[in-house]
């Protein structure tokens, strides 16, 4: 009996063993910058991005392919149900001739050709625009990666937000539900009014429903941070930063005074860019089209006919040349001249749009630099505003203690207590924030990769 239960409970261990090992596999520690990195590695827009400038790659090989000689082999084998025949008229001939039948019931044909491309304008052009597209994918990339960063931040620094604000929220809990204890108390000795004890119960109860929010955010964004990150939704992420920082100097940011070439790094300029040439080389290119091309061509050909289908005991004469072959469009109906002026007026358009996001961008690095002084200052003041809250919640609760001081004086110092302190919670991450935000303004925010 004792072996048989000692056999199960290995059974049972040998299946609980690799969950366990699976659960504990699960748990990862976060920071910041391993989030950034994890995303660089796993996130599937990413990946997409990465594949299609690999495709942008292979573009390029197939625009220089045009550059080689063309070699292509022709056959066939054919059976004649009715032969073909050669007419000979010829009405004033008398008598006159009949139809003269040729080839034979079977025909074979067989002709390697081979074309060389000497001057073809069209091939250069296509080549410089598959390179700006090589470009631009590059860039779309770029700005894919930059966006996410700044997602993924954004997102990482909220949920910091909401774990901080839980704190708060139930060190406040515990401060309330001790004075709701002490109000009961009171009241019940007579000493208390039950509509004060009522409002002690309201606040404990409001300060539980927003901890049962700011818990179910949590969880919402923790799990769309996994997304984000690639991660399995399985995974428990522990987030290891702080938002709260001890010391913090925005003239410490590498940003240069000059707007214009704080905006010189973005990726949305460098695109907006690249379309501009890219326009103009697709003008080339529709000029290049209607310009005179020359081919080095050759052919070498087999055939046979015969009367059986035996094609072993065929007779295969040979031929072959080599030449040139010269194209020179003359007259296409004016399209030249309405391409020509079509691609003129998207070169017009994409010089105003560059114009128009570079007075954009430089426009949101005004103002992102003024919300970040801005958000800087006010974190300075909440700072000052919560070291001021606890020294009075200290000096209040010192009197409360020693009969000096009213339950409804310690009750407003705790209630703004807890106010500075989500305040200076809130500053923080609007300072964090406005700094990332300026840094993806400057292009300066990147996932780091290992």
């Amino acid at each position: 009996m004792n072996i048989h239960y000692s056999f199960k409970k290995i059974i049972l261990a040998a299946f609980a063993w690799p969950v366990l090992i699976q659960a504990k596999a699960q748990t990862m520690e976060l920071s910041l910058e391993q989030a950034l990195r994890t995303a660089a590695k796993g996130n599937r827009s990413l990946l997409i991005r990465s594949l299609e400038y690999s495709k942008s790659e292979l573009a390029i090989k197939e625009a220089k392919s045009y550059r080689l000689p063309e070699v292509s082999l022709n056959s066939s084998y054919l059976v004649n149900t009715e032969l073909p025949v050669i007419y000979l008229r010829n009405e004033q001939a008398t008598p006159k001739p009949g139809d003269v039948q040729f080839s034979g019931r079977y025909a074979f044909l067989a002709t390697l050709q081979a074309r060389y491309a000497l001057i073809n304008p069209a091939n250069r052009s296509n080549i410089k625009l598959a390179g700006i597209d090589n470009e631009l994918k590059r860039e779309e990339a770029k700005n894919t990666e930059e966006s996410l960063a700044l997602d993924i931040s954004t997102l990482y620094l909220r949920i910091l937000l909401l774990k901080e604000q839980q704190t708060v929220l139930q060190q406040s809990l515990q401060r309330n539900e001790l004075a709701l204890s002490d109000s009961r108390l009171l009241f019940i000795q007579g000493k208390n009014l039950k509509s004060d004890t009522l409002s002690n119960f309201i606040a404990v109860q409001n300060l539980r429903a927003g901890l049962s929010e700011l818990r179910n955010n949590s969880v919402v964004q923790l799990q769309q941070l996994k997304q984000l990150l690639g991660l399995n939704a399985a995974t428990e992420l522990i987030l290891t930063d702080s938002l709260v920082q001890s010391g913090w100097n925005p003239d410490l940011l590498p940003i240069t005074e000059n707007v214009s070439q704080s905006v010189a790094g973005r990726t949305d300029l460098k695109m907006q860019s690249l379309q501009l040439n890219r326009s103009r080389i697709a003008l080339e290119q529709v000029k290049a089209v209607f310009r005179p091309k020359l081919h080095a061509i050759g052919a070498y050909q087999l055939q046979a006919q015969a009367d059986h289908p035996q094609p072993w005991n065929y007779a295969y004469p040979r031929s072959s040349f080599v030449g040139l072959s010269l194209d020179i469009p003359i007259y296409s109906g004016s399209r030249l001249s309405h391409k020509s002026r079509q691609s003129g007026i998207s070169i017009q358009q994409n010089e105003l749009a560059l114009a128009e996001l570079e007075s954009v961008a430089q426009t949101e690095v005004i103002t992102l630099k003024a919300n970040l002084n801005q958000a800087y200052d006010q974190w300075q003041i909440q700072k000052q505003n919560v070291e001021a809250a606890k020294v009075n919640f200290d000096m209040v609760s010192d009197r409360y203690r020693h009969g000096l001081g009213t339950r409804l004086e310690l009750s407003d110092a705790e209630l703004a207590l807890t106010k500075n302190k989500l305040g200076i919670l809130q500053t923080s991450f609007s300072l964090q924030l406005a700094e990332l935000q300026l840094k993806k303004a400057t292009g300066q925010l990147k996932l780091k990769s290992e």
